[in-house]
C-alpha cells in the first residue's frame, strides 16, 4: 500500500527559483537559485518546490542528501514543480540527467518535472547501484513528469534497484541518437530490477520497444507491474519495425 501526501511531506519545505540566490535561506520569498543547493538541505520527509523555468543542472550519483534510513513513503523526500509551473531540467552536457546509484537515494519522489535529456550521452534517468548490485537505490517515484530525448534509454533500472514507481509519465523520443551512432537498440523504459510499477503513463515514439522488461538471469527482475498505460508508435523508425513491439519481456 502506498500512502503519500499528494502535495508535500510532513517536514520542512524549501524553494528554488531562477530568480533566487544560493546565498538565500530557501524560503518562498528568498528561494535558492539552483536545485542542487535546494537538495543540500533536504532530510527525510522534507519537500523542495521548484518554480517554473529551465535549469541547466545534472545529478549524476552525486545528489547532496542521504535518505538511506527511510523505510516507508511517509519518510520520502519530495522534489516537485511548484503549483503546476513548468520546470525543465536540461543539462548542457552530461551522461545522465538523473543517476541514482546507491542506498542513500531511497524513498524519493520527483513530481511534475520535464526531464529533457537532449544533451546527455547515456540515459535520461538511471536507477542502479555502484559496485554491488545489492547496494542499489530503490523506491524512487517519478510522477506527473516527462522524460524525453535521451541518447539511449529514457529510464533504466538494474540490479536490486527495486520498488520504483512511474505514474502519469510521458516518455518519448528516446534512443534515436544511440542507434545512429552504434546500431544498438535502446528503449523508452528498460526495466531490469524488481517490484516496479509503470502505470497511467504514455510511452511512445521511442526508437525500439516502449517498455522492455528484462529478467537478468532471474536474479533482479521479478514482480513488475505494467498497467493502464498508452503505448504506441514505438519501433516504427527502426531498421526492422516488426522486431520491436511496444512492450516486451525477455
Amino acid at each position: 500500500t502506498i500512502v503519500v501526501n499528494a502535495q508535500s511531506g510532513g517536514g520542512n519545505t524549501y524553494y528554488v527559483a531562477t530568480t533566487g540566490s544560493d546565498s538565500n535561506s530557501g524560503t518562498q520569498s528568498q528561494p535558492f537559485r539552483t536545485i542542487r543547493k535546494g537538495m543540500s538541505v533536504l532530510r527525510s520527509s522534507y519537500t523542495l518546490f521548484i518554480r517554473g523555468g529551465e535549469y541547466n543542472e545534472k545529478f549524476e550519483n552525486d545528489l547532496p542528501f542521504d535518505n538511506s534510513a527511510a523505510i516507508s513513503w511517509s519518510q520520502a523526500i519530495t522534489i516537485s514543480a511548484y503549483n503546476g509551473e513548468p520546470v525543465i531540467i536540461k543539462p548542457s552536457s552530461a551522461y545522465f540527467v538523473f543517476n541514482f546509484g546507491g542506498l542513500k537515494y531511497a524513498y524519493l519522489i520527483l513530481d511534475g518535472l520535464i526531464i529533457d535529456a537532449a544533451n546527455v550521452t547515456i540515459d535520461g534517468v538511471k536507477i542502479t547501484y555502484g559496485s554491488d548490485p545489492r547496494q542499489a537505490s530503490h523506491h524512487i517515484w517519478i510522477r506527473n513528469s516527462t522524460i524525453k530525448n535521451a541518447y539511449s534509454n529514457g529510464v533504466l533500472t538494474s540490479g536490486e534497484a527495486n520498488g520504483n514507481i512511474f505514474t502519469n509519465v510521458d516518455v518519448y523520443n528516446n534512443g534515436f541518437r544511440q542507434y545512429a551512432a552504434d546500431q544498438r537498440h535502446p528503449y523508452g523504459f528498460y526495466i531490469s530490477s524488481g517490484d516496479n510499477i509503470i502505470e497511467n503513463s504514455k510511452i511512445h515514439d521511442n526508437y525500439a520497444m516502449g517498455i522492455h522488461v528484462y529478467d537478468d538471469l532471474r536474479l533482479y527482475g521479478p514482480n513488475n507491474i505494467v498497467r493502464y498505460n498508452l503505448i504506441y508508435n514505438n519501433g516504427i523508425n527502426s531498421v526492422d519495425p516488426t522486431r520491436w513491439p511496444g512492450f516486451g519481456f525477455y
